[in-house]
């Protein structure tokens, strides 16, 4: 991953094609809106001009039969006193059409999260810093202290997405990074113990299905309709870039080839500085990131396979649409064709030549119910399906992981400032716990420690009983757990395997029967496992305090990492990895069965952890 940073221009990496005013930007989503058809000019007890600049917005739903609204009346009180500037209430205004036509959230929901926001936002005119902090102390963290359990969930989601938003964009102001600070920190709190992301059973089990899909699956044409997928999976488990990048604004010429090197263009476009906008500190626009020859090789297959149609993005709405229609016709009595996302036509899409985030939502959740549920038979509790920003937010951890400095991955991730670190700072101890570091996507660094994974049971099961062996065991070492022997022959020259523990070595001897299974799986959880964990959490939470006070400076105008402070995140990163590669191993190996072990068992993904009880032809992972 260092290699991709070495390829980068920084003389050239902010030029005139990457960054707008701050007018063109309001005007894009004015657009977006006044052609969406979405606002109404009335409803029974309210009136609107029904454009982006109306005071008052209008939503009516058919399916509900029910009006919701979004009234800037307050807002635009602040703008008439001139308390916050003209370029603030449009922003605002900018966040809400990002919501509803690039999120796809509705309108109603919308006006929910509004209604979460208005308060604060009034209070600190725009979420200016001398009015967050004061004298009574943090006002947004009073205002997400003063509410229930509900509402605080409503208020923090709001903040975190409205921060997010304003990243995005590149409008950073003063008051950003405290806004920054008490969201994200409140968003993680909060998540404790009730996981925003799936476990690592979810993800090892889509994982599965993914590659055995796509490399064994005979349905060449179902193949072409989850391509999009593949390249989704493939990609930001290695890039974390949003999915409004990988689906809405990525070209169909977003591949380069330079000299042998492969690269990815995206298109990220930001704010140029203003007077009402930070101008020290600010990170760069990183529009192009080097690849690997697979992705590359994988990305243009995708675009060689859809080229019969026109798309202005990478992934084609209009091929979609086409391939589906194929294979219904084609499939008429296929059981599973219902599980096929439904499309709008032409001319009911409001531009048929941008794939869009929602279509690929979409085909994410028909690719679970239609190939991991219908075809594998793995079904998933609530909470438990990957959506199409986790891989992000999984992608940040890596690179945290692998020692890359706060603004490395600020740049790879298309972050404006380094106050965003914390959205996936949070996540680091999340990431260690579900072990996905090491068996994620074939993005295994110990490729030694891969070959001699073996599941705890098969290697049980696998050794011959004493009374079929001419050994004297009075001549061998027992282990130190009192379950089995050492065979290793000094006299023979005999060396133990370089694994963890004598279990997966070779040369390690036990009677094959459920008794030592059950005692070697109890040494390994309690004097091992249990043990390492306590140690990578003191370690992984000292490691995230490196890099939440990690001092950045400016150099001819960039943000970088102290040099004494980025070896320091390196060196503890490397520390941190080592133990997590070790627990991954241990815990991998507890998993008893094979994924694809009996085509007709129905497997059933919880949110707990994976150890397998078979009863009733039902498989269901529990504690």
């Amino acid at each position: 991953m260092r290699d991709i940073l070495k390829q980068i221009d920084f003389s050239s990496i902010e030029d005139n094609d990457n960054v707008a005013d701050i007018e063109t930007i309001i005007n894009e989503y004015r657009i977006k809106i006044n052609e969406s058809n979405l606002l109404q000019a009335e409803s029974p007890r309210r009136h609107s001009e029904a454009n982006f600049d109306s005071k008052l917005w209008i939503f009516y739903n058919s399916n509900t039969d029910k009006y919701s609204y979004i009234d800037f009346k307050e807002v635009h009180d602040l703008l008439k006193l001139n308390l916050i500037s003209s370029d603030d209430y449009n922003i605002l205004k900018c966040w809400y059409v990002s919501l509803i036509t690039k999120d796809s959230i509705e309108p109603s929901t919308v006006s929910r999260v509004y209604s979460s926001l208005l308060d604060t936002y009034i209070k600190t005119q725009g979420f200016k810093k001398e009015k967050i902090i004061t004298k009574q102390g943090n006002e947004l963290q009073t205002f997400i202290d003063l509410s229930n359990k509900h509402a605080k969930r409503e208020k923090i989601r709001a903040l975190t997405s409205y921060a997010n938003f304003l990243d995005e964009i590149g409008y950073i102001k003063e008051g950003f990074d405290i806004l920054c600070h008490t969201a994200f920190n409140q968003k993680y709190k909060q998540e404790t113990g009730i996981r925003e992301l799936p476990r690592s059973s979810s993800i090892f089990t889509f994982d599965f299905c993914v590659k055995d899909f796509f490399n064994n699956s005979s349905d060449d044409l179902l193949k072409k309709i989850y391509y999009p997928v593949l390249i989704w999976w493939k990609v930001t488990n290695v890039i974390p870039i949003r999915p409004s990048e990988l689906a809405t604004t990525m070209g169909r010429d977003c591949l380069l080839e330079e000299d042998g090197h492969y690269f990815l263009k995206l298109k990220r476009v930001k704010l140029k500085r203003t007077k009402h906008t930070i101008h020290k500190g600010r990170l760069p626009v990183l529009n192009k990131i080097a690849i690997s020859k697979e992705i590359y090789d994988v990305i243009k297959k995708y675009i060689e396979i859809t080229d019969f149609t026109k798309s202005e993005t990478l992934f084609s709405w209009d091929a979609l649409v086409q391939l589906k229609d194929e294979y219904m016709y084609e499939r008429l009595y296929d059981d599973f064709k219902e599980f096929l996302p439904q499309f709008k036509r032409e001319g009911e899409k409001l531009n048929w030549m941008i794939f869009g985030e929602s279509t690929f939502r979409a085909l994410l959740d028909s690719f679970y119910k239609n190939i991991v549920e219908n075809q594998y038979g793995y079904y998933f509790e609530q909470g438990q399906k990957l959506t199409p920003g986790d891989t992000r937010h999984l992608a940040f951890c890596n690179l945290a992981l692998q020692g890359l400095s706060p603004v490395e991955i600020a740049l790879l991730g298309g972050h404006t400032t380094l106050s965003m670190q914390e959205s996936y700072v949070n996540h680091i101890q999340y990431f260690i716990d579900n072990e996905v570091l090491s068996y994620l996507s074939d993005r295994t660094t110990n490729v030694n420690t891969k070959k001699l994974f073996k599941r705890l049971l098969t290697i049980v099961k696998s050794k011959t009983p004493a009374y079929k062996l001419d050994i004297d065991f009075s001549l061998y070492d027992k282990d130190d757990y009192g379950i089995g022997y050492c065979l290793a022959d000094e006299k023979k020259g005999d060396v133990c395997d370089d694994v963890p523990h004598c279990v997966f070595c070779s040369k390690w001897w036990c009677e094959p029967t459920n008794e030592s299974y059950i005692q070697a799986k109890k040494w390994i959880l309690e004097s091992e496992i249990s043990p390492l964990a306590k140690q990578i959490e003191i370690e992984s939470e000292f490691f995230m305090n490196i890099i939440r006070e990690a001092k950045n400076v400016n150099i001819n105008g960039l943000a970088e990492i102290d040099k004494l402070e980025d070896e320091r995140i390196r060196a503890q990163a490397l520390k941190v990895k080592s133990k997590v590669d070790k627990l991954a191993f241990l815990k991998a190996s507890l998993i008893e069965e094979k994924l694809n072990e009996n085509e007709n068992n129905t497997v059933i993904i919880t949110g707990e952890e994976p150890l397998i009880d078979k009863k009733d032809n039902i498989r269901t992972l529990k504690r």
